[in-house]
């Protein structure tokens, strides 16, 4: 027989692409080469064979999904022959096939049996990925064995490319659940079921993990993880579960709670209404800022706070308010009137009520006046600007019912500024929303009697009249006011009355003020409005 040149055969492996299938199938033919050489040239022949395997198998190994080092390398082309033939054999088998198939070779090197499973399961012809995932549990590897947790890695890294988000989250669950797990793979998983809003493998594994936390766990690491319990919960809609989670993290008084948790637990106690619990968490995260010792009057000398600072505070305004604690929320509102001068008038519209209860209503007139000087560059402007914050208080209070804290408020304006037309104004709504509908009407025609050109109050004055049941007597005033002292919105209102209550002279007046002044009714806000202005423009 033709004996194979050793050279040939490399040059035929490295250059033609199908080497390991040809080594596979020289097999017979270079054995039978060993057999028939003899002495020295049998030495060289079986070296030279040799070296060529153990060539062709660095080559192989190079090219896994995950390479050996070359130091493991070395030791596998180096092994016995029974490896290096079982591998040869091992090579032509079926995808499916090959993993259970490769924990019956004489493996002598543990990472080569790991690193050709690893290849099989998720290397480029591996099978699919749900055929590879049930292959897994059918190989022979022990639970604890850490192979397995490599594998189970590396399956969820293919699911994670292939876009299999729940198979992933199942593997990576699986993976967390092995004794050699570390935290590293549980963030992992907690990480992505967040991303992928899959949480209910994660849920039940962090529940079980937290049961019984590793010896090794600390407090930090409990801790952490109890928090993405919560908010893992959260997600889920679940926030008495959350909360459940949390409150063993409230435990420590002392102790300011990390940015992070104190995010999530306000969240939670809000939607659970655990105010009360949140307080002294949030007490002791304002406390580390300078600007929480200090008076209201005091942090005009002050520097900018930092940035979450009025965040906190606000929150712990609104847990003060629903516990309730007046003294603190007060306090805290106060502050954020003097932080958020944009927002003075919403602070202080919640702060008003307990200010007149703790007796403060000099401290918050006195806030408002400061404010207004921090904003106006002139004595008039601030005027102006204090008057408008007292006028816009008041106003807020009246609209949410609360008319006791409406009066101290325009009792001040209106002694410094008597002829304040806003603030005359809401006084006398305060005194007409007691009154009969009759009553409250005339209470307005003798405002407009001393201020004819107020057009808020002709609204008044007419709402006043509707709710009398007088449309009649509406139509007549509106009709009989000049035209200048109306709006856009009455001179409309004067047409719509004078059509529905069947008015046809009030009406000709009032199409003729509308199209004065251009004012064309919309056709799809009242159709028999708009036809009628049409009509009456049309008319010669």
């Amino acid at each position: 027989m033709r004996r194979v040149k050793p050279a040939h055969l490399l040059r035929g492996i490295v250059y033609g692409g199908l080497g390991l299938a040809l080594l596979v199938a020289l097999q017979p033919q270079l054995a039978l080469s060993r057999q028939a050489a003899s002495g020295a040239d049998a030495e060289q022949t079986i070296a030279e064979l040799r070296a060529l395997q153990q060539q062709v198998l660095r080559k192989y190994l190079s090219s896994l999904n995950e390479p050996l080092n070359a130091g493991v390398t070395e030791q596998v082309a180096g092994s016995s022959d029974a490896l290096l033939l079982a591998l040869m054999e091992w090579l032509p088998t079926a995808p499916a096939k090959r993993p259970a198939a490769l924990l019956a070779l004489p493996m002598s090197v543990p990472a080569l049996q790991e690193a050709l499973l690893k290849t099989s399961l998720v290397g480029r012809n591996a099978p699919p990925l749900a055929e590879s995932v049930t292959l897994l549990p059918r190989l022979d590897l022990a639970k604890e064995s850490p192979v397995r947790l490599r594998l189970l890695q590396a399956l969820a890294e293919r699911a994670v490319q292939a876009d299999d988000l729940p198979q992933a989250l199942d593997l990576l669950a699986n993976a967390a659940r092995h004794p050699a797990a570390t935290e590293e793979i549980l963030q992992q998983g907690i990480e992505l079921a967040m991303a992928a809003r899959q949480t209910e493998a994660m849920v039940g594994l962090l529940e079980d993990w937290l049961k019984a936390p590793p010896a090794a766990a600390t407090a930090s690491q409990v801790a952490d993880l109890r928090r993405q319990l919560a908010h893992l919960h959260l997600l889920n809609n679940e926030p008495r579960k959350a909360w459940t989670e949390l409150e063993p993290l409230l435990v420590a008084e002392q102790e300011v709670l990390p940015a992070a948790t104190l995010e999530l637990v306000w969240t939670v106690a809000t939607l659970t209404e655990h105010h009360r619990e949140v307080v002294p968490h949030l007490e002791r995260a304002l406390s580390l800022h300078p600007h929480h010792q200090l008076h209201w009057r005091e942090l005009s000398e002050a520097t900018a706070p930092a940035d979450e600072y009025p965040i906190q505070l606000a929150r712990l305004a609104a847990a003060c308010l629903a516990v309730p604690i007046e003294p603190r929320a007060c306090e805290a509102l106060f502050h954020l009137a003097w932080l958020q001068p944009e927002r003075c008038i919403e602070h202080l519209g919640r702060a008003l009520p307990m200010a007149l209860r703790l007796d403060r209503m000099q401290e918050l007139f006195d806030l408002i006046e400061r404010v207004a000087a921090r904003v106006s560059s002139d004595a008039g402007e601030q005027t102006h600007a204090v008057g408008s914050m007292r006028v816009a208080l008041a106003t807020q209070c009246f609209q949410r019912g609360d008319f006791s804290s409406v009066l101290p408020l325009l009792e001040l304006q209106l002694r410094e500024q008597p002829e304040d037309l806003a603030a005359i104004r809401l006084r006398l709504q305060v005194r007409a929303q007691a009154l009969p509908a009759m009553r409250a009407a005339q209470l307005w025609r003798r405002h407009l009697q001393e201020h004819p050109h107020d057009t808020r109050g002709h609204h008044q004055f007419v709402e006043a009249w509707l709710k009398a049941g007088q449309p009649l007597a509406a139509i007549n005033h509106l009709i009989g006011c000049e035209s200048q002292d109306l709006d856009a919105a009455l001179r409309l209102r004067t047409a719509e009355l004078a059509l529905v209550n069947r008015h046809p002279t009030a009406l000709q007046k009032a199409l003729q003020r509308l199209r004065e002044a251009g004012e064309v009714p919309a056709a799809d806000q009242d159709p028999a409005l708009a036809r009628a202005y049409a009509d009456f423009c049309h008319q010669p």
